[in-house]
């Protein structure tokens, strides 16, 4: 079979239609299908990929060849975490010394307080409460919010902190909700005990120290109290 090539208007011709032909074809594909960079990227991209087949599904029109999707991963959130944590040293001190500093205030108003502990126990309760919530917090911009929990519930530390902890609770809890003043007397002073020897923990031999002079000064005590009684009796 012989083969007749094209004259070259004609070829010409047929190339032009050709290239309309895909033009066209990339137009309603293109209205059909928009396709971006961010649209492809993320969640929005699956959205966008979800209501297109949704689209299809409820049109008269032929349905597309997409695969099948897939949920994409979206770190955003642990990356948004992360940044928020990686904080330098200069900004850590600052918020160490923010935290302090307002621990510290809020321990000057209790103490203002205490005079008067019989007619504003709960005012007291509040600012002891949460004076001693901002010094504590304060040192987890030092040594980091897991270092901090993780040095709190050592078998060491773990009766004590979970003491402070309940008697904080139930400290606002009297304060806020009951509003009851013995019970924010008694559950504050368990708040200050407990963190007291929380903090002894962290002093080598503190606690021992604490012990033994505790056990000579109850026994002079004793010992006193014995006397006197003999004396009146």
């Amino acid at each position: 079979m012989t083969y007749f090539p094209l004259p070259l208007t004609s070829r010409r011709q047929a190339l032009a239609e050709l290239q309309k032909k895909k033009k066209l074809v990339n137009r309603t594909m293109s209205v059909r299908h928009p396709n971006t960079p961010e649209e492809e990227e993320g969640l929005l991209g699956y959205w966008t990929k979800v209501k297109r087949q949704a689209g299809s599904v409820l049109s008269s029109d032929a349905p597309s060849d997409e695969p099948l999707l897939d949920v994409p991963k979206d770190d955003w959130l642990f990356n948004d975490l992360a940044i928020m944590a990686e904080l330098t040293y200069t900004q850590r001190l600052i918020g160490f010394c923010m935290l302090l500093g307002m621990g510290i205030v809020f321990f000057l108003v209790a103490i203002s307080l205490a005079p008067m502990i019989a007619f504003a126990a709960k005012k007291f309760a509040f600012f002891l409460t949460f004076g001693s919530v901002f010094i504590l917090s304060s040192t987890s911009f030092i040594i980091g919010p897991k270092n901090q929990l993780k040095g709190m519930f050592e078998s060491n530390r773990f009766e004590a902190a979970c003491i402070y902890a309940v008697s904080v609770l139930c400290t606002l809890v009297c304060a806020l909700y009951l509003k009851t003043s013995t019970g924010c007397i008694l559950f504050a002073v368990l708040q200050v005990v407990a963190l007291g020897w929380y903090a002894l923990s962290f002093v080598p031999y503190a606690r021992y120290t604490f012990k033994f002079i505790y056990q000579i000064v109850y026994k002079f005590l004793s010992t006193v109290t014995s006397v006197v009684r003999g004396l009146f009796s």
